[in-house]
């Protein structure tokens, strides 16, 4: 089983969108494993979907072995603003709250 990872509100993620974990107490880890190894392109980084999936406009490669050419700066070029945690925690309940309401106000799917 593959799951997104939570319990780490309020989180920035930009930066952490580089990682995939195998879910403790899941059905299948080594079958979780393999998946993971396959959307990493398994050894060569090619046999796998690595290329197709990731290889796109604003992605980098996780892997130092793998040319990407798709996006023609690297992830060092990109001026990004470190996460303030006081700010985020300070905002985090209202923007929480907003979110709350208004899905609230959606109609039922």
């Amino acid at each position: 089983m593959i799951n997104w990872v939570t319990g780490l509100e309020p989180y920035t993620a930009f930066l952490a969108c580089n990682y995939a974990y195998v879910v403790s107490g899941c059905d299948n880890p080594a079958g979780s494993r393999l998946f993971i190894y396959y959307m990493i392109g398994g050894p060569d980084g090619v046999s796998g979907c690595y290329d197709e999936a990731f290889n796109g406009i604003g992605k980098w490669s996780v892997r130092d072995d793998v040319l990407f050419d798709k996006t023609p700066y690297t992830i060092e070029e990109v001026i990004l603003k470190s996460p303030d945690f006081e700010e985020i925690y300070q905002f985090y309940p209202n923007v929480k709250a907003y979110w709350i309401q208004w899905r609230g106000l959606a109609p039922s799917t």
